[in-house]
C-alpha cells in the first residue's frame, strides 16, 4: 500500500511543475521573439493541460498497483 501524502505531494508538485515550466518557456519565447504576453499564455495552456495528463496517468497508476488491496471476496469477506 502506498503512501497517501507521498501521492498526493507527487500530484501536486506534477501540477505545479508543469505549468510553471510551460509558462516559463512561453515567456523566453515571447522575450525572444517579441509577441508578448501570446506564447506565454500559450504555454500556460499546454504546460496545465500536460500537468493534468500526469495526473490521469498518475491515478491510473495508482488504481492498477491498488486493484486488489482492500477489496471483499466475491462472498464478501
Amino acid at each position: 500500500m502506498g503512501s497517501g501524502l507521498g501521492f498526493a505531494s507527487r500530484i501536486g508538485s506534477e501540477l505545479v511543475i508543469s505549468v510553471l515550466i510551460g509558462t516559463y518557456g512561453g515567456y523566453l519565447l515571447d522575450e525572444y521573439l517579441g509577441s508578448s504576453p501570446w506564447l506565454m499564455l500559450l504555454g500556460l495552456i499546454f504546460g496545465g493541460a500536460a500537468g493534468f495528463l500526469n495526473i490521469y496517468r498518475a491515478f491510473q497508476e495508482f488504481n492498477n498497483n491498488n486493484s486488489g488491496e482492500d477489496r471483499p471476496d466475491k462472498n464478501g469477506f
